[in-house]
This record gives C-alpha cells, structure tokens and sequence, in this order.
C-alpha cells in the first residue's frame, strides 16, 4: 500500500505497509515524523467546506483531541498539531479517507 496526501502547510503524509510518515517543510526547516500504524488508536477525517478538512491521528496514552464543539471544526487546531494534515480539495478528502480505512483495517499479519 502506497499512499501520498500533499496538504496545507507544507505537510504531506506518506503511508508505508506498517507505518505513516508526517513530513513538514517550512523555508528551511524540515520535520519528519514516522509513526507505527499499530500505535494509532484513531483516525479522524473532517471533510472541508468553509475551512480546510483534516486528517488527524490519535495515540493510547495521548491527549485526546475533541474540536466538535469550535466554531471551525478542529481546522485551525488540526493546522498546528503535528499528527495532522490540513488540506482544502475533496480529491484530497477521498484520499484521506483512503488512508482511514487502511489504517483502521491494519493487522499486523497484514504490514508485515
């Protein structure tokens, strides 16, 4: 499985058999960040509209992000938060939602 989201904020996500990867690039900064699927205890997808969707990995043992109750929806903490990606377009949406499912349907026997 060979996934690519290229979001906002100069963020892309790269999906691998048993990981994902969260690749930042600022002027002349760049972060990357791989994190094992078998550690992601949930995907959230927002699809976009007046502000940019997201996708957003959650840990065991990490601090919960809930935005349903802000007026944006989670977009501009999503923006910031580094287990996120930001994006705009509804091709970027299917993708994202792509990416959901694999994940949720990982096994390890599978991402061997």
């Amino acid at each position: 499985m060979s996934l690519v989201l290229h979001g906002g904020h100069g963020k892309s996500l790269f999906v691998a058999q048993n990981s994902i990867r969260i690749v930042q690039e600022h002027l002349a900064e760049r972060r990357d960040k791989a994190i094992l699927i078998r550690h992601i205890s949930a995907v959230e997808v927002k699809k976009p509209g007046a502000f940019d969707g997201y996708i957003q990995f959650s840990f065991a043992g990490g601090t919960p992000h809930d935005a349903s109750g802000t007026f944006t929806g989670g977009a501009f903490d999503a923006a910031r938060d580094e287990n996120s990606v930001t994006f705009a377009t509804l091709d970027d949406y299917d993708v994202a939602l792509k990416i959901k499912v694999f994940v949720e349907a990982w096994t390890p026997s599978a991402g061997a």
